[in-house]
């Protein structure tokens, strides 16, 4: 009943009527012997029987307790993956979408003046030839990123140093940028300097592939503890043409992980805005 029994105080009970029984009709020297040795003859296998329970009951506590362990680490496994999977995503979006939006531009440059124009032709080519390369440079560093390597065997990723060449390469594609600094640049984490390029990146490329004749403006503004970054155009806007805007979830999912704030859409006075703020206090 100890181990087994779903009412102990009746076991109890029994226990108590049973040694008491022992003693009636007996002088009371004889009595007591006798009743202290029928509680104790009971009271033993159901002291044996609790503690058969209490080690029952503490091993299935503890079997509950590892399987909750192990849901719980196969739940933290499946989100570090898809967060991994994401971060994958977001980083080939950004080197794959860029790179070949420039080569297709490029390649259209260099079909119309292929006849007429040698010299245009050969520097188009050359531009498809830089960015290609580049990319495959991006890529290597993506893959080295995955495998998990050490830094010395990575090529350095992108800053906001580098937003000067990535300027350059899209006015050479005919699209005219203008490029403002808003306060005093200090040192930042690298994520947030690699995130708020990318930031620029796709605004650059969405203007190339969907703002049409336009003009962008790039503003970063350094504020105490805060970086916002400003892509804007004043094109016919982002509405129309190839993609599947994964690039804007991409950069939505990388400024939530900064605790940040990214907005993009429409402007009032036409075109197209992207802006992202990411805090940059240590």
């Amino acid at each position: 009943m100890g181990a087994y029994g779903t009412n102990l105080p009746y076991a109890g009970a029994v226990v108590v009527c049973f040694a008491a029984a022992m003693g009636l009709r007996q002088p009371y020297g004889e009595a007591l012997p006798d009743m202290l040795w029928a509680a104790v003859a009971l009271a033993l296998p159901g002291v044996v029987g609790l503690t058969t329970r209490a080690l029952r009951t503490r091993a299935s506590v503890l079997e509950e307790r590892a399987l909750a362990l192990e849901r719980e680490q196969e739940q933290s496994a499946a989100v570090a993956a898809a967060a991994e999977r994401r971060r994958i995503a977001r980083e080939l979006h950004d080197i794959i979408s860029h790179g070949l939006g420039i080569v297709v531009l490029q390649a259209g440059v260099a079909e119309q003046v292929l006849e007429h124009d040698p010299a245009k032709t050969r520097a188009a080519l050359a531009q498809i030839r830089a960015t290609g390369q580049e990319a495959i440079a991006e890529m290597g560093t993506l893959v080295g990123l995955i495998r998990d390597e050490p830094e010395s065997l990575r090529d350095p990723q992108p800053t906001l140093a580098d937003v000067d060449r990535l300027v350059a390469t899209t006015r050479a594609l005919g699209l005219p940028v203008r490029v403002v600094t808003e306060g005093s640049a200090g040192a930042l984490p690298a994520a947030v300097e690699l995130s708020a390029y990318r930031v620029v990146q796709e605004g650059l490329t969405n203007a190339l592939k969907h703002a049409g004749p336009a003009e962008v403006s790039i503003v970063l503004r350094y504020r105490p503890g805060d970086l916002e970054v400003e892509v804007s155009d004043n094109g016919s806007g982002a509405a129309h043409g190839p993609g599947g805007r994964y690039g804007l979830t991409g950069l939505r999912e990388r400024v939530a992980v900064f605790g940040g704030r990214f907005e993009a859409g429409p402007a009032r006075s036409g075109g197209w805005t992207v802006r992202a703020s990411f805090p940059t206090a240590r």
